[in-house]
């Protein structure tokens, strides 16, 4: 594994800053090891070759000496490896996730992704979506919630890195952790709140409405939608499932559709993000106003439509 150079983690570096604290912009190398936190979430990349002390994060690859201070006057930062609970999780996982995590700050139980029994959660009140976990060793155990910086900065880090899968998990003090031995730790908050009872919307008896089996251009389609209401249409003809936008100025066929389904409407946003792959198959209980179930390999996706 190729490990990034110092000039390629700036970016992800620069993210670190605490305006209350101004010298937790700067980061700590101490016997090859660099260590940076904004006291919620806290990283330590190894094997790094500066000298020991305090370094300005804006000129570290220029300078590569410290800066005067002492580093007794940095936080004393704990990392604590001891895993109670551990999860295999991948990149594509959780960018996947990603996309469904709510932005709304007057919202805190959304802002991150939840971790229940088997299987990561992540919604923001208009699409969700789950991934399906194989480790039965923690089927009872408790809902927690990981923060949308801690996730953030995880995926970038193992992109740096180039690392697919890792091992996350929960420590003794209850904090998001995920230790890569000789790459880096990074230590994060979880979020104290309740996740909403998510599972009472997925249907349990849906039928199979329609499978999309082409990709769909999203880019091409922009132009002819309306910015403020972007409306598609997804309509059965003659059992072929065909894309409408714009009352059928545009349309193309995009997969099969069953005689249960007739038409619906869908917002392109919430479906560009909910729809993973082309190879997509859509369920819905008959008789309902509920959510449309999209599932593709371990993953499954909930959008509701939009009233005509």
């Amino acid at each position: 594994m190729k490990k990034p150079t110092i000039k390629q983690l700036i970016p992800l570096l620069k993210k670190f800053k605490n305006k209350y604290r101004p010298i937790l912009s700067n980061a700590l190398v101490q016997d090859n090891k660099l260590t940076i936190s904004d006291l919620t979430t806290s990283i330590t990349i190894f094997d790094v070759n500066l000298k020991n002390g305090i370094h300005d994060i804006n000129k570290i690859h220029l300078v590569g000496n410290p800066i005067d201070i002492d580093v007794n006057e940095y936080p004393l930062i704990k990392m604590d490896l001891n895993i109670k609970k551990h999860l295999i999780v991948s990149v594509k996982q959780l960018e996947s996730l990603k996309k469904h995590i709510s932005k709304d700050e007057t919202r805190p139980h959304l802002n991150g992704i939840c971790w229940n029994k088997n299987e990561l959660v992540a919604t923001d009140g208009f699409t969700l979506q789950t991934c399906k976990l194989y480790d039965t060793a923690n089927e009872n155990q408790q809902t927690e919630i990981f923060s949308i910086k801690s996730i953030n900065i995880l995926i970038n880090l193992m992109k740096k890195f180039k690392i697919n899968e890792v091992s996350l998990g929960v420590n003794e003090d209850n904090k998001f952790i995920v230790n890569v031995v000789g790459c880096f730790v990074l230590q994060g908050t979880i979020v104290n709140r309740e996740y909403p009872m998510y599972e009472r919307i997925i249907p349990q008896k849906a039928k199979k409405m329609f499978t999309i089996t082409e990709k769909i251009d999203f880019k091409a389609i922009k132009p002819f939608l309306d910015k403020r209401l972007p409306k598609i249409k997804l309509i059965n003809k003659n059992s072929d499932l065909y894309l409408q936008v714009n009352e059928g100025e545009l349309e193309f066929k995009v997969g099969v559709a069953f005689d249960k389904f007739k038409f619906a409407f869908f917002n392109a946003d919430y479906l560009k993000r909910t729809l993973e792959t082309s190879n997509c198959k859509v369920f819905r209980q008959e008789k309902t106003l509920g959510p449309y179930v999209l599932q593709y390999g371990d993953s499954t996706g909930l959008i509701m439509p939009m009233k005509y």
